[in-house]
């Protein structure tokens, strides 16, 4: 096993191959984009409510090889600023950075595979895909849920509804089960109300999967809503009041063709607050590409002899 620093300085965090999952806490990743600080503000508070760590990720290929030092200069920047924002707004958090030389899938991937939460910015232009093509192929492959923050950020004290969008009623099917699972907990964590939308024909607002939950967790409000809206129209209606927009996607087991559907496609462009995607199973077997490890972690971004 290898030490290496963590966010506060002289503090070390064990590392080794075999982390179980989880171990890295939320992951978020930045480029230095607009849209990458609101993911940075989201994730922060985020970490912060569920008692995790939170990793500050950039991934820079461009400063491999042997003249790169804009290319470095311009990493340590952005991990740099995201480390002072992050640790402005949540001072008691566990911070780390890491820069990594591979392309920004890949890297993030690795991550998410021993992470809680992976989080993504969305697009800084309307009705863009989300974070192009990165964010895309991440939400379908990555082992963890995966978040793109869409809009403006409102984190502090927000208690806004929780909304889990289900294609199907029964709570122990998987995919449901996975998506409740992330809904349930979130809801709980901000102390809102938990709204579980379907989109086709069921039970009613006060019958079915409202009542099961219920059940299950006495302790939250549990609405149900029925909507012969398309999917998407009732998602996106949905999201309008809701602090966070949870729906799923097939995840790595399903053919490429169907694993991120049209409906989650056009509510990760066009959603106006983050959204979660979550695979069924919520994490599957953990079998990590064998590429070279990241770079050294950064004992404080703005010591730039330790970024490298």
């Amino acid at each position: 096993m290898r030490g290496t620093t963590s966010g506060y300085a002289g503090v070390a965090e064990p590392e080794t191959g075999d982390d179980e999952t989880g171990a890295l806490g939320v992951v978020v990743g930045v480029d230095g984009s607009s849209s990458a600080m609101r993911a940075v503000q989201w994730a922060t508070a985020e970490a912060r409510s569920a008692a995790l760590p939170l990793r500050i990720l950039h991934a820079a290929p461009y400063a491999a090889g042997a003249a790169t030092e804009a290319g470095r200069d311009r990493a340590r920047e952005v991990l740099s600023a995201a480390f002072t924002f992050a640790r402005r707004r949540e001072p008691g958090i566990w911070i780390t950075t890491r820069c990594s030389l591979e392309p920004p899938v890949l890297a993030l991937a690795r991550a998410a595979a021993r992470a809680r939460l992976l989080v993504l910015g969305g697009a800084d232009r309307p009705n863009a895909e989300p974070t192009e093509s990165v964010g895309l192929r991440l939400v379908e492959t990555a082992r963890c849920p995966v978040v793109v923050v869409q809009g403006r950020t409102r984190t502090a004290a927000d208690h806004r509804p929780v909304v889990a969008g289900v294609d199907v009623l029964d709570p122990d099917a998987p995919i449901v089960a996975g998506i409740l699972a992330v809904a349930v907990d979130a809801a709980r964590r901000h102390g809102s109300r938990l709204v579980v939308l379907h989109a086709g024909q069921g039970d009613g607002p006060e019958r079915g999967l409202a009542r099961e939950l219920t059940a299950r967790h006495p302790d939250l409000d549990v609405r149900q809503l029925t909507s012969a809206a398309h999917p998407t129209t009732a998602l996106l209606d949905a999201a309008r009041t809701a602090h966070l927009l949870v729906i799923g996607s097939r995840g790595r087991s399903a053919p490429v063709r169907v694993r991120l559907g049209s409906t989650c496609r056009d509510v990760l462009r066009r959603s106006h607050v983050p959204v979660e995607v979550v695979t069924a199973p919520l994490h599957g077997p953990r079998t990590v590409e064998t590429v070279p490890d990241f770079s050294p972690l950064a004992d404080d971004p703005h010591d730039r002899r330790q970024l490298w």
